[in-house]
C-alpha cells in the first residue's frame, strides 16, 4: 500500500507531465493515480510549480493540464485534518479581523463559529493554527486532580492542591520542551477544575 509520505515525495520530485503520471513508463497506475488525486485535493494555485521549458515557476490558474509538468513546492507540509470541535485563532469571514473560532462538522457540512458573532461560514482556511480540541480539553480537564509532578533530568515541576483551596508549586531548572509545557498547563487546569468543583 502506497503511503501519503511516498505520494508527497513523488509530487515534490516529479519530472513528468501530469497526464502521464499513471502510465507504466512513469509512476504506474497505483502511484500515478494517487498522485493525481492528491494533487487535485491539494489544489494547484500557490502549491505547485510548473516547468516552462527553462525553469520552474508558480502557476497562475487552478486546473491541471495533462501536457504540463508540475511539481509540489519543496516546503509544502501536509496539514492535519480538522476534527469536530477543533479551535484556534484566525481571520473571520471578511479576512480582516483576527478572532477565536471553533470548527464544527456534521456529516459533510463544515462551519466555523467566531466569538464576534460573524460566524457560521464554510471553512476554507484550515491554514490557521489549531490550538486544541474543545471536547478533548473539557474531557481531560474534568478528571479530578489534587497533585502532579512533571520532570526530566534537567527540569522538574510539581503542584499540590491543599484541602483549604491553596496551591503549592515548585520548579527546578528553567528549560522545557513544548510537550512538557502542554502537560503542565493541562494539569494546572485540572487542578483549577477540581478546586472549583468543590465550591
Amino acid at each position: 500500500m502506497i503511503t501519503l509520505k511516498e505520494i508527497i515525495r513523488a509530487l515534490k520530485l516529479n519530472r513528468y507531465p501530469f497526464g502521464m503520471w499513471a502510465k507504466p513508463e512513469c509512476y504506474g497506475t497505483e502511484l500515478g493515480e494517487a498522485m493525481q488525486a492528491k494533487a487535485v485535493a491539494i489544489g494547484k494555485y500557490d502549491n505547485f510549480l510548473w516547468y516552462n521549458d527553462k525553469d520552474w515557476e508558480f502557476t497562475q490558474n487552478h486546473g491541471f493540464i495533462g501536457s504540463c509538468t508540475y511539481r509540489l513546492r519543496s516546503d509544502y507540509e501536509e496539514k492535519p485534518e480538522l476534527r469536530h470541535g477543533d479551535y484556534g485563532i484566525g481571520s473571520n469571514w471578511q479576512d480582516k479581523d483576527i478572532d477565536a473560532f471553533v470548527y464544527t462538522r456534521q456529516g459533510k457540512v463544515e462551519k466555523a463559529f467566531y466569538s464576534n458573532g460573524m460566524g457560521q461560514i464554510n471553512v476554507t482556511h484550515a491554514k490557521h493554527p489549531i490550538l486544541g480540541n474543545i471536547f478533548d480539553d473539557l474531557k481531560a480537564i474534568a478528571e479530578p486532580l489534587t497533585e502532579f509532578e512533571v520532570g526530566s533530568e534537567c527540569f522538574k515541576f510539581n503542584a499540590v492542591l491543599s484541602k483549604n483551596g491553596r496551591f503549592n508549586m515548585s520548579t527546578q531548572g528553567c528549560w522545557m520542551n513544548s510537550v512538557t509545557f502542554d502537560e503542565i498547563v493541562l494539569n494546572l487546569r485540572r487542578l483549577q477544575f477540581t478546586l472549583r468543583s468543590k465550591k
